[in-house]
């Protein structure tokens, strides 16, 4: 059972460390996505298909399968302990506000809402640097923060 952690008692991340924290798990998704891309192909074009020649392109079943992934690579760490690898890493938690682990529904809203954050040229993110609270956008949507553990 994860430790549950006060608001109060802990303070909201910079910019920076959540940077670096997303990088560390950008390094982490990339080679679940070649693992998967690399079974997709040989399951789809090798079997399936009858070793015919690879589409070039768009694939959406792909597209779909790497983005579902990389949302429960994240909601499953966020609903478990509130810490991806790259989180923990840089000893950096999300959280409810009142302190509790994000729920399902919090943890979908959250990864689109992040999505749109960075979709604007990563405004939602740069948000963080204007206000007292250090809160994104999806952070104040989805009602969650990200803190620095002791």
């Amino acid at each position: 059972m994860s430790q549950r952690y006060h608001t109060q008692n802990l303070l909201r991340v910079s910019l920076g460390r959540r940077l670096f924290a997303m990088f560390y798990d950008s390094l982490i998704i990339l080679s679940i996505w070649l693992i998967i891309t690399s079974v997709y192909h040989a399951v789809v074009h090798c079997w399936i298909q009858k070793l015919t020649e690879p589409p070039i392109g768009y694939d959406p079943w792909l597209a779909s399968i790497l983005f579902m992934s990389t949302f429960f690579y994240m909601a499953c760490y966020w609903r478990k302990t509130g810490q991806t690898l790259g989180m923990q890493a840089w000893k950096i938690r999300i959280q409810h506000q009142n302190g509790d682990l994000l729920n399902w529904f919090q943890c979908l809203a959250r990864f689109m809402l992040s999505l749109v954050s960075l979709g604007i040229m990563g405004l939602g993110f740069f948000w963080i640097l204007w206000t007292v609270e250090r809160q994104s956008w999806h952070d104040q949507w989805t009602q969650s923060e990200v803190v620095l553990l002791p």
